[in-house]
C-alpha cells in the first residue's frame, strides 16, 4: 500500500501562482479568509517557513467538509516531500520564464526563503534576458 505522503499530485494542479490575468495568488491572510479556516489552522499555517505557505496556496483552494484536516495533511505531504516541491516549483517555474541553465543551477542552489520570493514576484514580463532578470531578483 502506498503511504499517504507518497500520493500523487491531482492531476491539472501544475505549481502555478499566476493565473491567466498574471495576478499572484492570494497572500497567506487571503488565503485563511478564503478558505474559512478556524484560528489553529491559521496558526498552522503562519508557522511553515515562507517556502511551505508558497506550495501550500499554489494548490489552490482547500476542499471537503473540514478544511482544516485538509490544510494539516497538505502542510505535512508538503514537509515530507520538501525537496520534490522544491523541484517541481523551479521546473514549473523555469519552464514558464524559459530560463537557460545557468539560471536554473542558481534556483537551485538559493535558500527556501529567498526562492518563494523570487517565484511570488511572479514571471519576468517585458524583458529580453529573463534568466538575466531571475538571477537579479535573487540577488536582491
Amino acid at each position: 500500500a502506498m503511504a499517504a505522503a507518497h500520493r500523487p499530485r491531482r492531476a491539472g494542479r501544475p505549481f502555478a501562482l499566476a493565473g491567466a490575468s498574471g495576478a499572484l495568488a492570494v497572500a497567506a491572510g487571503e488565503f485563511v479568509t478564503e478558505n474559512d479556516l478556524d484560528v489553529r489552522a491559521e496558526a498552522k499555517l503562519r508557522e511553515q517557513s515562507r517556502f511551505v505557505q508558497l506550495c501550500v496556496r499554489s494548490e489552490g483552494a482547500l476542499t471537503g467538509r473540514n478544511r482544516s484536516a485538509v490544510l494539516a495533511g497538505r502542510i505535512k505531504r508538503i514537509t515530507d516531500n520538501l525537496d520534490a516541491e522544491r523541484d517541481r516549483a523551479i521546473d514549473f517555474f523555469s519552464a514558464e520564464n524559459d530560463l537557460d541553465q545557468g539560471a536554473v543551477d542558481q534556483l537551485r542552489r538559493t535558500p527556501d526563503d529567498i526562492l518563494a520570493a523570487v517565484i511570488e514576484e511572479g514571471p519576468v514580463v517585458g524583458g529580453r534576458n529573463p534568466s538575466a532578470m531571475i538571477i537579479s531578483r535573487i540577488k536582491r
